[in-house]
C-alpha cells in the first residue's frame, strides 16, 4: 500500500510555480537522500494547468511507510515559510487526497 502526498503551486508565471516545487523536491530528497521508501514525481503541470491567468503544477510524493512520509512532509513545511518563493508562490499540501 503507498502513501501519497501532493503538493501544489500556482503563479502567474509557470517557472515560479515549477520553482518552488523544485525547492519542495530538493528538501525532501536532501532529508530523505536515497530512501527506497520514497518516490518522486514532477514537477509537472496539474490536470488543468492554468485557472484565471495562474499556472498550477503539482509535485507527487510516494512512500510506502506512512510515518517516513509524515516525518518527511513536517520537515519541508517547517523550511518552506523562510524561503522567499514560498511567500510569493500560492501553494498547498494534499496528504492521500485526490483532485
Amino acid at each position: 500500500f503507498t502513501q501519497l502526498a501532493i503538493f501544489s503551486s500556482e503563479y502567474k508565471r509557470p517557472e515560479n510555480a515549477v520553482e518552488l516545487l523544485e525547492l519542495v523536491k530538493s528538501l525532501a530528497q536532501t532529508r530523505q537522500a536515497a530512501s527506497p521508501h520514497m518516490s518522486y514525481l514532477g514537477p509537472m503541470p496539474a490536470f488543468i494547468e492554468r485557472v484565471k491567468d495562474r499556472y498550477r503544477y503539482q509535485l507527487q510524493i510516494c512512500s510506502g511507510n506512512r510515518k517516513v512520509l509524515n516525518d518527511l512532509l513536517q520537515h519541508v513545511i517547517q523550511e518552506l515559510p523562510g524561503k522567499a518563493i514560498a511567500r510569493r508562490t500560492r501553494w498547498s499540501l494534499e496528504v492521500d487526497g485526490h483532485e
